[in-house]
């Protein structure tokens, strides 16, 4: 099964549930988290890869002054998403390819991507995918990179490894991305504003501890996860960052656009 494949048939068997794009409900709401702290109000919104819709469905009832496009390549997710979305006036959901937007240049002011470069399974095409979004941005736009590395992953299963754990494979339609190509790519087009390792506790929670503790491998959203989230998004709250843990899979790149060389 290709990825293509994958999130059509995701699509058809869960619809507008959350079980349509990941299996942990509690990472999905760290990641609207980690997003809803860099947007406000007044802005006209990008999502690529928008799955079937329940990023933008969230952000937008929680600003309902910006403007929100949802966008993925998969009609069957679209459809999903124009459900979860019907009653949201600030959003809208569109077909269309992360590595062709049909926009015109600096279009938007910020552009989100929630693994959704992962799923473009060729490094070129991903570079290409991020040039798109660079093309589309206005002047100073924001891009909000949330994505898997492989440097990230690497490190989770050296700890398990620790442990006495198995290392976890990447998911066959997942091209993890490589950082080593990917800081410099992105600097070329973009200020790295900050690298937020705001899924790092979880992870380590969820993939390593509780195992340890439980002795069965993961249990998603059990009460454990969830107080670990919870306690997450406390710290934030409190500190103004992230609790220093290595260990998430994920990492929410914030990046502002410069005027510098567009390399492919």
């Amino acid at each position: 099964m290709n990825n293509f494949e994958h999130w059509e048939q995701k699509a058809k068997q869960f619809g507008t549930q959350i079980f349509a794009t990941t299996k942990c409900k509690t990472i999905k709401q760290l990641e609207n988290y980690a997003f809803s702290k860099h947007i406000k109000n007044n802005l006209n919104i990008l999502e690529i890869g928008c799955g079937n819709g329940l990023n933008i469905v969230l952000l937008a009832k929680q600003f309902p002054n910006s403007y929100f496009v949802g966008m993925d390549y998969s009609q069957e997710m679209i459809a999903q998403a124009r459900k979860n979305g019907k009653d949201v006036p600030n959003a809208i959901f569109v077909f269309g390819n992360a590595t062709s937007l049909n926009y015109a240049a600096e279009y938007f002011d910020m552009v989100l991507s929630d693994r959704c470069i992962i799923n473009i399974q060729n490094t070129q095409q991903q570079k290409i995918a991020l040039s798109e979004c660079y093309r589309v941005l206005k002047p100073n736009g924001k891009l909000l990179l949330l994505e898997n590395t492989q440097q990230a992953k690497d490190k989770q299963n050296d700890l398990r490894e620790c442990f006495g754990l198995t290392r976890r494979p990447n998911a066959e339609y997942n091209l993890f991305i490589d950082e080593a190509w990917l800081i410099p790519f992105l600097k070329a087009m973009f200020n790295i504003e900050s690298i937020e390792q705001f899924a790092g506790l979880h992870d380590l929670a969820l993939y390593i501890l509780g195992i340890i503790a439980l002795e069965k491998e993961p249990i998603y959203d059990s009460d454990f996860v969830k107080k670990v989230t919870e306690a997450t998004i406390k710290y934030r709250e409190l500190f103004g960052s992230y609790p220093e843990t290595l260990f998430g899979q994920n990492k929410l790149f914030v990046c502002t656009k410069h005027d510098g060389l567009l390399v492919t």
